[in-house]
């Protein structure tokens, strides 16, 4: 391939990534087709152009974040920020933080700023800003309104929900179970999990966490006095020995779904993909319906996944299609993958 085609090449796809990467809202297919473009111009011996954070350096993971600033005011949805940029005073504003924890930094794009304390922001902006062609970047950072923190709460309980608590602050499992309406089956023989920072997980509840069970060292009744801060995950089991009321079955439902989390049959229920799919309403646009996982494991702890077509399914209802789902299933949705 001679040099001349390498330059052309790469003056169209630095065209088509600017114009993606700049727009003033980016889509997760806008994100997909900028890092597809990165990806050939790199083939092709041209710098990438680096926007919105994507080609910068790897920070730590949202939940490693999360578990580094436990305890600390973090940057939460529905936060506003006050950003002050030296080098240029037309950046410097007031932001406020959308649902998936970015801001609108004017024409600089979108940045992510997930979980993370006011330090933490203002290096990922002077970085981004840099990646931008800034020679230098100041970069001050304050929460001008903090935005509530967040437990989730499923499982046995009368109001299953996510729990808004204060920013930075952690409280009692008791208190969160007061305000989810409190347990619908006997405390006798209940047990809960907590799975640190799990609303931040792919496998959320599944993941590993903490066990207690709802009795005193005398049998009685008794919340133990454990706390629970941002993005923990406490589910609540019925009362027998497999953590379940008699027959009950608990489906870990996870992914690209509605409300990800637990779904509960109750023993005279059918517990099908079918009708798991009823339960949450079918599946949003973006979702790979004809490949969703079903993850089971065995008493030995191996696991097996099998593809269940749920496209199918919900268009034909056939019985012989459906598939039978067993307590502990993991059932793990995937977004639909673009082909250019």
């Amino acid at each position: 391939m001679g040099r001349g085609y390498i330059k052309a090449a790469g003056g169209v796809f630095t065209l088509l990534a600017v114009t993606a990467l700049l727009c003033g809202c980016v889509t997760s297919d806008e994100q997909k087709l900028a890092e597809l473009i990165a990806k050939q111009m790199k083939e092709l011996g041209t710098p990438a152009p680096v926007s919105n954070g994507y080609n910068m350096p790897e920070s730590p993971s949202p939940s490693l974040r999360a578990t580094r600033n436990r305890g600390k005011v973090t940057i939460q949805p529905e936060s506003i920020l006050h950003i002050t940029v030296e080098e240029d005073p037309t950046l410097s504003s007031s932001y406020e933080v959308n649902q998936s924890s970015a801001i609108q930094f004017k024409y600089i794009g979108l940045v992510f700023l997930p979980s993370m304390t006011v330090e933490q922001a203002a290096v990922v902006i002077e970085n981004t800003l840099r990646d931008r062609g800034f020679r230098t970047a100041t970069v001050t950072v304050k929460i001008t309104k903090a935005s509530y923190d967040t437990v989730r709460v499923t499982g046995a309980v009368m109001e299953p929900s996510n729990l808004k608590i204060g920013p930075g602050s952690s409280v009692q499992l008791g208190e969160v179970l007061r305000r989810a309406g409190g347990l619908r089956t006997q405390a006798k023989g209940a047990r809960i999990k907590i799975v640190r920072e799990g609303m931040l997980s792919p496998i959320g509840i599944a993941g590993d966490g903490e066990e207690f069970v709802l009795l005193n060292g005398n049998g009685k009744p008794e919340v133990p006095l454990v706390a629970v801060a941002n993005n923990d995950w406490i589910h609540v089991f019925g009362g027998s020995e497999e953590g379940q009321g008699a027959g009950e079955k608990s489906i870990y439902v996870l992914g690209e779904v509605g409300k990800p989390g637990v779904v509960t049959f109750a023993a005279n229920e059918a517990c099908t993909m079918l009708h798991l799919m009823f339960k949450l309403g079918g599946l949003p646009k973006w979702a790979d319906d004809r490949n969703v996982m079903l993850v089971r494991r065995d008493d030995g702890g191996k696991e097996e996944t099998t593809k269940v077509n749920v496209e199918t399914l919900l268009k034909s209802g056939n019985p012989e299609d459906d598939v039978k789902l067993e307590n502990g299933d993991r059932v793990i949705v995937r977004e639909r993958r673009l082909i250019f």
